[in-house]
C-alpha cells in the first residue's frame, strides 16, 4: 500500500516559532509515527534582522521548505508585496511538482488570512487536492482586536471558500460550533498535542534556584501576563527566595509589563529572560518550582486551548492555569492541575501560595498531570484518531 502523504502549507515562522509552529511539528511527528509522510511548505517571510535558519531542512524528522526566501527583502513594501507574490507562486508550483512526483493526499492549510485563502485555495482545489483547514483560534478581528464577531463580508467569504475544503481540524468544541455555523464540514477535534520525546521523566527535581516560570506570548490580550505579575506581588513577601522568570519575545506591544514591574517595585524579583530555543524549553520547565499561565476571559481565549498546557504538565512540574475555555473539560483542579479564576490576581495569588506551602501535594498533582498527558496528548496517541478520521474519506 502506498504511503499516505500530507503537505502542510504554513504562513508563520518555521522551524523556530510560537505555539502554531510547535503544534505543526508535533502533528507531523505523530502522523509519521503512523506511517504518514508529512512535509511543510512555508510561504512566509521574516524581517531581515530575524534569526538566521536554513531555507530548508529537517526538524524532529519533519522536512520543511521555504518556497522563496525565509528572510524577506529589506524594503518593507517589496517584502509584503513582491516577495509575497513570488512566494505564493513558488509554493503552488512546488506543491504541484511534489504531487507529480508522488501523489499528495491532503494539503493542510494552516492559515485563515483572507488574502492567503484567495491566493491558495482555488489553485490547489483545481489541482484536485483535498484541502483541510487547521484552526487553533477564532479569525481576525476576534483574535487580534478582541471583537465578538467578524464583518459580514468576511463571514460570507469564509462560507463560500469552505465549499472547496474536505474537512477541518480544530482545537475546541467552541471553534467547531463557530465554523459549523459558517459552513458545516467533517471536523476532527485535537485540543492539545505534545512531543513526549522532548520531556523525559523528571523523577528527581534538583533545583539550583527557586523560580516561578511563565513561558509564551507576552501579548496581554492573549495571555494576560500582567495578572501573573500582580499575583506574584501579593505573595512574594512570604517567599523571599522566589523569583518570577518570564520567557518570551519582548516587543513594543508588551513593554507595559516592564512598567508594571517597576510600579510594583519588583525589579529584583521579576526577570525577563527573552526568547529561547525549543531545545532549552524542557530543562527550564522541569527545573522550575511552579509553572504559571493566565489567559484572560475573552472570546478569543474561550475558543483556544493553550498549547503550553501539554508541555507544562508533561514536564512534571506543578502547573497553575486559569479556568478559561475548555481546560476543565480535560483536567481537574487539584487532581492533574491547579486552576484559578480568570482575571483575578487575588485568587491566583492564593492558589500560588497554597501550592508553594503544600508542595508534596502539588508534586503528586504534577505526576498525575504528566500521566494524563502521556495517556491522551502525546503526538502518537493524539494523531491515531486523526489518521482514522482521514481514512474514513477513502472508504
Amino acid at each position: 500500500m502506498r504511503t499516505k502523504r500530507i503537505v502542510v502549507l504554513a504562513g508563520y515562522p518555521f522551524p523556530i516559532g510560537m505555539a502554531a509552529t510547535t503544534r505543526i511539528i508535533a502533528y507531523a511527528s505523530g502522523l509519521q509515527a503512523h506511517g504518514v509522510s508529512v512535509e511543510v511548505v512555508n510561504f512566509s517571510h521574516v524581517a531581515p534582522d530575524a534569526e538566521v535558519y536554513p531555507d530548508s531542512g529537517t526538524v524532529d524528522g519533519v522536512r520543511y521548505t521555504y518556497a522563496y526566501h525565509r528572510i524577506g527583502s529589506k524594503n518593507k513594501f517589496k517584502r509584503r508585496v513582491c516577495d509575497n507574490i513570488i512566494s505564493v507562486y513558488r509554493s503552488i508550483r512546488l506543491i504541484a511538482k511534489m504531487n507529480r512526483e508522488q501523489p499528495v493526499d491532503y494539503v493542510f492549510l494552516s492559515f485563515d488570512s483572507v488574502l492567503n485563502i484567495m491566493e491558495f485555495v482555488v489553485p490547489l482545489y483545481l489541482m484536485r487536492l483535498r484541502l483541510v483547514f487547521i484552526g487553533d483560534e477564532y479569525p481576525i478581528p476576534i483574535r487580534e482586536q478582541l471583537k465578538e464577531s467578524i464583518p459580514r463580508w468576511k463571514y460570507q467569504f469564509y462560507r463560500f471558500m469552505s465549499r472547496f475544503l474536505t474537512a477541518r481540524v480544530l482545537m475546541t468544541e467552541n471553534l467547531k460550533k463557530y465554523y459549523d455555523e459558517i459552513y458545516p464540514l467533517p471536523t476532527y477535534l485535537l485540543s492539545n498535542i505534545v512531543n513526549e520525546q522532548r520531556f523525559p521523566e523528571n523523577s528527581a527535581k534538583r533545583k539550583s534556584s527557586s523560580y516561578l516560570c511563565y513561558m509564551g506570548n507576552l501579548e496581554l490580550a492573549k495571555d494576560n501576563v500582567d495578572n501573573i505579575i500582580r499575583a506574584f506581588a501579593l505573595v512574594q513577601g512570604r517567599f523571599p527566595d522566589l523569583v518570577l522568570r518570564i520567557y518570551g519575545l519582548r516587543t513594543p506591544k508588551n513593554k507595559s509589563l516592564t512598567g508594571l514591574v517597576e510600579e510594583l517595585d519588583l525589579q529584583d524579583r521579576v526577570e525577563f529572560m527573552g526568547r529561547i530555543s525549543s531545545d532549552e524549553v524542557p530543562a527550564i520547565l522541569q527545573s522550575a518550582t511552579l509553572l504559571v499561565s493566565s489567559q484572560p476571559l475573552t472570546k478569543r481565549a474561550q475558543g483556544g486551548f493553550p498549547t503550553k498546557l501539554g508541555e507544562y504538565l508533561l514536564s512534571g512540574t506543578p502547573a497553575l492555569f486559569v479556568d478559561v475555555g475548555e481546560i476543565s473539560q480535560y483536567v481537574r483542579h487539584g487532581k492533574e492541575i491547579w486552576l484559578a479564576q480568570p482575571c483575578d490576581p487575588i485568587d491566583f495569588a492564593e492558589k500560588m501560595a497554597y501550592i508553594l506551602e503544600h508542595y508534596p501535594e502539588a508534586e503528586t498533582v504534577a505526576r498525575n498531570g504528566r500521566e494524563f498527558v502521556l495517556a491522551h496528548f502525546t503526538a502518537d496517541k493524539a494523531t491515531a484518531g486523526l489518521v482514522s478520521f482521514f481514512e474514513s474519506f477513502e472508504t
